[in-house]
């Protein structure tokens, strides 16, 4: 009886599920119900929360703890009652390493005293890491070196010269020392050609002299009127004569005077190029002076050197 209701009950939902089948276009598939999917379910849900549980207490039993004191701190429950603490040690967290999450050094600040002082600072290791870490930017450093600047600024000292000064003086000296080494070497050479002058013109105007006297005693045969009506003509002629010939003896002396000074004074003329050619490379080589400036200021020179006496 019981198996051939049960095989009508199934063909039944045989034909109800095969006219559903015709009758909708979308093909959905029907959880047969009973309590055997349920239990599953539970089953699983509570296999899920015992491994949970498990690894919840394993992760306990495996993490390092820092120590409390002996006294237990007492705190106020949701009711307000006081209770006391059991356990005197706080888990730090689940080990990701045989250490756990903390290294050595970490373990050590947790498990050493802190008036210890064979063990380092933390806090000053902290402050070098994030030093380390966090390198200042040259921005940074730029805005510290302005802020650092003073908000009034000194002036500078009136007798402080720039570079452009210092090289403006120090070709200024060298260019004055040229020109008076210039300027005594040529008055070496003025000194050395003049006793030649000197000595040329003294002897000249000896000669002059001389002959001055020999002239006056011609003269003498003339000097008085009485001397002169006297004067035969032979005797006037040679008394022109005379002084003719001393006229041209003179004149050679004269001459002969002008091309010894001429000579003398190509010789200086010579000596005081060099020197002048000699300095005038060493000014152009400093440049205190432009070029036309120096030419001119040259030019100047040798004038006054010539015009010397």
């Amino acid at each position: 009886m019981a198996s051939s209701a049960t095989e009508r009950i199934n063909s039944t939902n045989q034909a109800r599920s095969e006219k559903l089948e015709e009758t909708t276009p979308i093909q959905t598939r029907v959880i047969p119900s009973g309590k055997i999917y349920r239990q599953k379910f539970d089953a699983e849900v509570q296999l899920v929360r015992s491994l949970e549980k498990q690894k919840s207490e394993i992760r306990l039993q495996s993490a390092p703890s820092v120590k409390l004191d002996d006294r237990e701190p007492t705190f106020m429950s949701n009711v307000g009652t006081a209770t006391r603490r059991k356990d005197k040690r706080i888990p730090v967290a689940s080990s990701n390493n045989k250490e756990g999450m903390l290294d050595k050094r970490q373990l050590t600040w947790a498990t050493t005293q802190s008036n210890d002082d064979r063990i380092e600072n933390p806090i000053f290791f902290k402050f070098i890491e994030s030093n380390a870490k966090e390198p200042v930017s040259e921005g940074e450093e730029d805005v510290k070196v302005v802020e650092g600047l003073p908000d009034v600024i000194a002036p500078t000292k009136t007798n402080d010269l720039s570079i452009i000064d210092k090289i403006s003086k120090s070709r200024r000296r060298r260019h004055e020392s040229i020109l008076e080494d210039m300027r005594q070497q040529l008055a070496i050479v003025g000194n050395r050609f003049e006793p030649e002058i000197t000595s040329v013109s003294e002897d000249l105007i000896k000669k002059l002299t001389e002959n001055d006297e020999y002239i006056s005693q011609v003269f003498k045969k003339i000097e008085d009127d009485e001397s002169l009506f006297t004067c035969t003509l032979e005797e006037l002629k040679l008394i022109w004569r005379t002084v003719h010939d001393q006229s041209e003896e003179r004149k050679k002396w004269i001459c002969a005077l002008e091309a010894e000074l001429h000579e003398i004074e190509d010789k200086r003329t010579i000596e005081a190029q060099k020197i002048l050619s000699h300095h005038a490379d060493k000014l152009y080589k400093i440049s205190y002076l432009l070029a036309a400036d120096l030419e001119k200021y040259l030019d100047a020179d040798s004038q006054l050197f010539h015009e010397s006496p």
